[in-house]
């Protein structure tokens, strides 16, 4: 098991905690004991803490990429970057406008993971943009993780060979079908 002290990413030290915070706290490590290892959810859970005790901008942003790849990878790398990033706005998304958002945003965040993974030269990456990325990367995790432990569907398919099949039908969900007729 890893230990260490949480670093949270600065755009929390004003966060003020409410009593809601704690109930979703509860149930959410309920059901995290129980994930099955190994699976999907089980590597982004262990990712997500592994990047939440290192204080390295690389190495945190490395793992909340294992943790987003881990939930929203496709088995075989055919159009890896694409693919990941309509997964995950398909996921998160909550309108359509919001996915189209999010989809940009993950290309563009997978594109600087793989100049870090590759070892080039991050001089490029200026202070604000890495530390926005980080933070957009540390939320796109959470909000994945709250989601599926919060749906006992959702994390059977995450937790199963299901996984695959669930995340090439989001397109053709009818998420919002409503919204353009």
């Amino acid at each position: 098991m890893l230990w260490g002290r949480l670093a949270a990413h600065k755009e929390y030290m004003n966060h003020k905690l409410k009593s809601s915070d704690f109930k979703l706290a509860s149930s959410l490590l309920k059901r995290i004991v129980g994930v099955k290892r190994p699976s999907a959810v089980w590597v982004a859970l262990y990712s997500l803490w592994t990047a939440l005790i290192d204080k390295t901008w690389e190495v945190r942003y490395l793992f909340f990429w294992i943790a987003l790849e881990g939930l929203f990878g496709p088995d075989d790398s055919r159009e890896m970057t694409f693919r990941l990033s309509q997964r995950l706005a398909l996921f998160l998304g909550t309108n359509p406008v919001e996915s189209l958002r999010l989809f940009n945003d993950a290309k563009r965040s997978y594109g600087w993971r793989s100049k870090v993974t590759h070892g080039i030269r991050l001089d490029k990456l200026k202070s604000e943009t890495a530390d926005t990325i980080l933070f957009e990367a540390e939320i796109c995790v959470r909000k994945a993780l709250v989601k599926i432990l919060q749906d006992d569907d959702l994390v059977d398919a995450f937790t199963s060979r299901r996984r695959e099949e669930y995340l090439d039908g989001l397109p053709f969900s009818n998420k919002w079908r409503h919204d353009f007729a």
